[in-house]
């Protein structure tokens, strides 16, 4: 943590542990995304391996082993927004090849899954669905790499900005849209203006700020 001068004015540290990480190699030593608490406790991702929560001590509160990537966002409930994915074969998707499925996985404040909910189906029942149609056969089929929960404030404007929804970065298919969590559909969407995007996000005027990479 530094200030506006560059100055550190605080550190977070975990070791690797191989009981909390044991798929990984002991120099696997990076956090993918991090979220910081009004109490100084950091919640962390170890790409595709595990998050954890750790106070400003470097203590760890608790840790959940599994195919955890790229982003997450903590709710003012302690509530916990990220990204999962399971490497499978889906056979009406390809019967012999596997495909990594990305999902919106939403956990407790202590970590415990509540809810996964599938990007692959949310596509395929929606009106979005001919994208699919440019997806490789196998392997990281969408490449999902940021989520950001929607507060509503744009709700008037458009129902698909409702509370709750979650915008989503889809970077294989250069497509951004948005998640009815409650429909596990696919409500809003763009593409065609940007190519590999990352971190799309609303800005308070209503406008929207994306990496185009």
């Amino acid at each position: 943590l530094m200030d506006m001068d560059g100055t550190v004015l605080h550190t977070w540290r975990f070791k690797h542990d191989e009981k909390i990480f044991p798929r990984r190699a002991a120099d696997y030593r990076h956090w993918r995304r991090a979220a910081l608490g009004d109490n100084g406790d950091l919640v962390a991702i170890f790409e595709g391996d595990a998050i954890l929560k750790i106070t400003k001590d470097s203590e760890i509160v608790w840790a959940n082993n599994g195919n955890f990537h790229h982003d997450l966002e903590i709710l003012d409930d302690g509530t916990i927004y990220t990204l999962t994915r399971t490497a499978h074969v889906v056979p009406r998707w390809n019967t012999k090849t596997p495909i990594l499925e990305d999902f919106v996985t939403v956990l407790d404040e202590n970590g415990d899954e509540l809810r996964s909910v599938s990007l692959l189906e949310c596509l395929e029942y929606s009106d979005y669905a001919p994208l699919l149609t440019n997806v490789r056969s196998g392997g990281d089929i969408f490449h999902t790499n940021t989520l950001e929960v929607l507060d509503g404030r744009l709700a008037e404007k458009s129902p698909a900005f409702k509370k709750g929804n979650v915008l989503v970065s889809m970077n294989h298919l250069d497509f951004i849209g948005i998640v009815d969590m409650e429909q596990e559909k696919l409500v809003w969407g763009l593409t065609g203006t940007w190519q590999r995007q990352h971190q799309p996000t609303v800005l308070d005027n209503g406008n929207m700020l994306i990496f185009d990479n």
